[in-house]
């Protein structure tokens, strides 16, 4: 179990006018201390996840992905030992597309060097959803995403959002696919 930023913070990344509920650097050191001091290891929760919104809203001239200096000044490497230092697993979230579900820099044609970023980081989760994407980029986006993430020899936990845009018949949905692709668990 852990805890994620979307469902209260959103994508909220003006810092001036909401700096107790802004996605940054503060926000995720915050939590982390949480789960370390509030008991919350002990009643079994592990992980601190970044959802959208971290990202730089562009790729740089060679395509790698960057963060948002001005929110995470340091860097995620630093972030993620921070988190690491207090005994919590450091999730972050990217799209198996072309964008976020908030227009930012998406994974398609990336997946293995974003993969070896996550893994320089020490990203433990990776939330994987499917925006700007179409089925064609479900069926080979994931596995390529999985086959990447394993290639880097560490243990990401990757949470695939595949079946949650794939409608409401849950007996139709290629759940053997997810399996083959190494999604860890799904929404």
């Amino acid at each position: 179990m852990g805890w994620m930023s979307w469902e209260l913070f959103r994508c909220q990344t003006n810092c001036v006018d909401h700096p107790d509920a802004c996605i940054d650097h503060n926000l995720y050191e915050q939590m982390s201390n949480q789960m370390a001091e509030g008991g919350y290891l002990s009643a079994g929760y592990s992980t601190v996840s970044i959802d959208d919104c971290w990202e730089d809203h562009h790729r740089d001239a060679d395509g790698r992905l960057w963060w948002n200096a001005t929110r995470f000044p340091a860097g995620m490497k630093p972030l993620g030992d921070y988190i690491h230092s207090k005994g919590v697993n450091f999730g972050i979230y990217s799209d198996v597309g072309t964008g976020t579900c908030c227009r930012y820099p998406g994974m398609k044609n990336h997946e293995e060097d974003d993969a070896r970023l996550f893994a320089s980081w020490g990203v433990d989760y990776l939330k994987l959803d499917g925006c700007f994407a179409g089925h064609d980029t479900y069926e080979k986006g994931y596995p390529a995403v999985g086959a990447a993430l394993q290639a880097t020899g560490r243990n990401i936990t990757y949470s695939c959002s595949w079946p949650a845009y794939l409608g409401g018949n849950e007996s139709a949905k290629p759940f053997q696919a997810m399996i083959d692709a190494g999604c860890n668990s799904w929404r």
